[in-house]
């Protein structure tokens, strides 16, 4: 049974535009082990600066943003770590993370901390598309349009500072 996570974002998201009341709520198909959800909860309240952040295991409201965690995608490219769909003209709050490629671009896919980190840098980009309405991506920061194992593996969460996309 996947394991569902509400995140209230009820205040401004640091860079991303207002939340305006939303819940990010996590789903998690894939199974990450308890290790790998904690380190993903910090670098995820890292990137998008919620204030007043509150964990709740919930059933999700229906206007909720879905953020959805798949071993693989299905329809992509294998190499493929996320998805923001659009709906008629808008980028639908449903996304997706896909954890088997993001783990084989690691050099450390053993350390579960490593894992959560490197699966929250890639939610954080797709929230940020979503937020910003906008699929373009930038030259650097969190809407760079490739990361590489080592980016994603890193310490130092300056290199996913928000930067808008280029018009």
């Amino acid at each position: 049974m996947p394991v569902r996570v509400v995140l209230p974002l009820a205040l401004l998201l640091v860079g991303l535009g207002p939340a305006q009341g939303r819940q990010v709520c996590l789903v998690d198909q894939a199974g990450l082990s308890p290790p790998a959800l904690g380190s993903f909860y910090r670098e995820f309240q890292t990137l998008v600066g919620p204030r007043g952040l509150e964990l709740a295991e919930s059933e999700c409201e229906p206007e909720a943003i879905r953020l959805s965690l798949y071993r693989r995608a299905q329809g992509h490219d294998a190499d493929v770590l996320g998805a923001a769909r659009r709906e008629s003209s808008k980028i639908a709050p449903r996304l997706e993370i896909y954890i088997d490629p993001i783990v084989e671009l690691l050099p450390e896919s053993h350390c579960w901390n490593t894992v959560g980190r490197a699966v929250a840098r890639v939610a954080a980009h797709e929230v940020a598309h979503f937020f910003d309405q906008d699929q373009r991506h930038s030259e650097a920061g969190l809407l760079r349009v490739r990361f590489s194992g080592a980016q994603l593996a890193s310490d130092d969460s300056y290199a996913f500072r928000w930067i808008p996309a280029e018009h």
